[in-house]
């Protein structure tokens, strides 16, 4: 059996020039995959071995499914990429996830090489218990009496027995809550370790940097005053930028971060 202390997930809808880059120089240690919506499942790699988000395998896995999946279920990919390893018989000791929209300013394998010592089951951005004006904290009652917590997805790291818990807990007691509140709160209240990227003093980052409303066009973060490690969402192309802050009104978020003022998600 081959085994993997790290492995490195895109999940992604398109096609990333930027990132194919990334994941072809990864360190030889650390084994790229990409989960791909089938939505766009023609969408070539090349020699990155991609796996297909859809509803054929998600039924295989006797997971709920809905129209939204790929979106809404993020921690499935976790679940497609453990199925296909274990069929394989690769073994690993943690699963980082990435979208496309975030932007490391350092080597991406020197971030995974920043927590080799970390033997935390469940690493991110944010961990924060919920509050009921969230949009994902009605799955509340899914939860029995546990505490609702929340977490960011767009940049993770979870060890393999902690996948092994989630993807139980997905067919045992199946729910629509969303990625974000499912994984934050499975593992809160049943004892797993946890920490933050900023446990580290090389990892620099706030609301005003990785967040889900401020997004940041890529030419412009070198101009940043205030310089972050981790950014999200971030575009390499402009008129995405455009889109996102009309789409989402996000404009007034970039208006107050010019202004020193701390964005809220």
């Amino acid at each position: 059996m081959n085994h993997y202390t790290n492995i490195l997930i895109l999940r992604s809808n398109n096609y990333s020039n930027k990132w194919h880059g990334i994941l072809d120089g990864l360190n030889s240690s650390i084994l790229p995959l990409i989960v791909l919506d089938e939505k766009n499942d023609n969408v070539n790699y090349g020699n990155i071995k991609t796996l297909i988000f859809s509803k054929t395998i998600v039924e295989d896995l006797k997971l709920a499914h809905t129209n939204d999946m790929q979106w809404r279920f993020g921690d499935y990919c976790l679940y497609i990429v453990n199925d296909f390893l274990s069929k394989n018989h690769i073994s690993f000791d943690y699963l980082w996830m990435v979208e496309p929209d975030v932007l490391v300013t350092e080597e991406f394998s020197e971030l995974i090489k920043l927590f080799s010592e970390n033997d935390t089951d469940f690493l991110c951005s944010y961990l924060d218990k919920a509050t009921s004006d969230w949009m994902w904290y009605k799955y509340k009652k899914d939860f029995s009496n546990s505490i609702i917590y929340r977490t960011f997805f767009p940049l993770i790291r979870v060890s393999a027995r902690t996948v092994d818990f989630l993807y139980n807990s997905r067919v045992n007691n199946p729910t629509l809550a969303n990625d974000e509140v499912f994984v934050a709160t499975t593992i809160s209240n049943n004892n797993f370790k946890t920490s933050c990227f900023n446990s580290s003093s090389k990892i620099i980052y706030d609301r005003n940097s990785f967040s889900y409303m401020l997004p940041h066009y890529v030419p412009f973060v070198d101009l940043y005053r205030k310089k972050a490690t981790i950014y999200h969402p971030a575009f390499d192309d402009f008129s995405q930028y455009l889109s996102h802050l009309k789409r989402r009104g996000s404009w007034k978020h970039v208006i107050k971060s010019i202004f020193g003022k701390k964005n809220k998600d």
